[in-house]
């Protein structure tokens, strides 16, 4: 995984402020680390304002531009398309009059916004507004650059929706969650500013925030896509790739403690087997514990004395980290791989493209150019929920080894009387670290 910051690009402009913005979408660049810088963003207290920001590169906004003319077209030239000028889902054969299609899509998100429980926290709701902003930057859902504008325009002052935690089915995108969302943008429901929830009307006041006034095909673009899943899985792959680092340096440390046989991090072991992650950790074992004068073959005395007092290799909490940590760097390489492509990809329904040629009826169309809308699943999160039960499994190891390292640091029994028991003096009067390890243990087990 790439280092966990974002790229930073300065000079460019966004939308209606026209200032520079600490990350520009052009479609292809965000990244996990990008989702959490954003999201996690200091705010000023007072005005809500982001530290850092988001806008709109000048190359995505000829794209945006080309989609909406092919919904504007499609709505003059009274074609029938989903989405459009239709109903959605089992109505999807119900046509909808031309001065109703502008209430279709309110009607739309209205009819989504069924979401329960407390709200998710507000570093989720920037994460999800990113992705689907970027998302939609890349030009195949038909929205108007004023009401995406405002999704970037709402993430930068600091207005956040509220959205419930729970009714996203996934297999179907994140629709009630991105209504809840897109209800916000509207100037109805609950929205989150300056720390305290407050009706979204107000809060967009409060920021010079005009509501949006939706479109053709606006409200199904808004709510139809993964971003939820998006945003959880990479603030978690974030937090997950912080783990990885931290767990070398802390089994380092404990590796130090212990007394422990460096030979078990020999790269020729590791090179042997030929594991990438494995290779890694144990390289960044070996550099955390140079020149350490606390290793096993620091300590005075010759081999044989060394291995008649039982020191020929550690407990597998040690002499395994890299076998271990390592699989877990693996899978948050293979995770990243596939938020990169998610978070730059369109997963909107229906999606439209245009292609050289002419209209069916041997016409020219308003573009000069022949377009198509498709209708498939890239709303599905199956990629993404596969990829997010991997991680899970995966830093469940670095918990369990973590675990079982503890569990020698304050066994007596297990360090040969390095230290006192439970790590403290005058135990019995005082306990020590014995119910830390012990809710060590709960947590590693469930």
């Amino acid at each position: 995984m790439e280092p966990d910051h974002p790229h930073l690009h300065d000079n460019h402009h966004g939308h209606s402020s026209h200032s520079s913005h600490s990350f520009i979408s052009d479609g292809t660049n965000l990244t996990p680390a990008d989702v959490a810088r954003i999201a996690r963003s200091p705010r000023d207290s007072a005005t809500g304002k982001a530290a850092y920001t988001a806008g709109i590169s000048p190359e995505c906004l000829v794209g945006i531009h080309r989609s909406r003319t092919i919904v504007d077209d499609i709505v003059e030239r009274g074609e029938v398309v989903y989405g459009i000028n239709t109903g959605f889902g089992a109505f999807k054969d119900r046509v909808i009059p031309h001065d109703d299609l502008a209430q279709l899509q309110v009607n739309l998100i209205l009819s989504q916004c069924v979401g329960v429980g407390p709200p998710l926290p507000t570093e989720v709701v920037r994460a999800l507004m990113l992705c689907r902003a970027h998302t939609l930057s890349l030009g195949y859902s038909g929205i108007r650059y004023e009401t995406l504008g405002l999704l970037y325009d709402m993430l930068n002052a600091g207005v956040h929706p509220l959205i419930p935690e729970q009714g996203s089915v996934g297999a179907s995108g994140d629709l009630a969650p991105l209504s809840h969302m897109s209800l916000g943008m509207l100037g109805m429901g609950q929205a989150e500013w300056c720390g305290r929830y407050m009706p979204a009307g107000e809060a967009l006041h409060a920021a010079n925030l005009k509501p949006a006034r939706l479109g053709p095909k606006e409200g199904l673009a808004l709510s139809n896509g993964t971003a939820l899943m998006s945003a959880l899985l990479s603030l978690a792959l974030v937090d997950a790739a912080m783990l990885c680092d931290t767990a070398d340096v802390v089994g380092a440390m404990s590796l130090e403690a212990l007394q422990g046989v460096p030979y078990a991090f020999d790269p020729r072991i590791h090179a042997a087997r030929g594991h990438n992650g494995q290779i890694v950790a144990a390289a960044r074992i070996r550099q955390l514990t140079e020149g350490s004068t606390l290793l096993w073959h620091d300590i005075p005395g010759d081999g044989l004395e060394k291995a008649t007092a039982g020191k020929v290799q550690d407990a597998y909490s040690l002499r395994c980290m890299p076998q271990v940590h390592g699989p877990v760097k693996d899978a948050v390489g293979y995770v990243n791989g596939v938020l990169l492509n998610e978070l730059n990809g369109a997963n909107d329904n229906p999606l439209l493209f245009e292609s050289l040629g002419s209209d069916g009826d041997g016409q020219p169309s308003v573009l000069g150019t022949r377009y198509s809308v498709l209708s498939g699943g890239n709303f599905h999160g199956a990629p993404l929920s596969v990829a997010a039960d991997f991680l899970g499994i995966a830093v469940c190891q670095l918990a369990t080894i973590s675990e079982r390292r503890q569990a020698r640091l304050v066994d007596v029994a297990a360090h040969g009387g390095l230290f006192p028991a439970f790590l403290i003096e005058h135990g019995g009067l005082n306990s020590g670290f014995m119910m830390v390890q012990y809710t060590s243990a709960a947590l590693a087990s469930e």
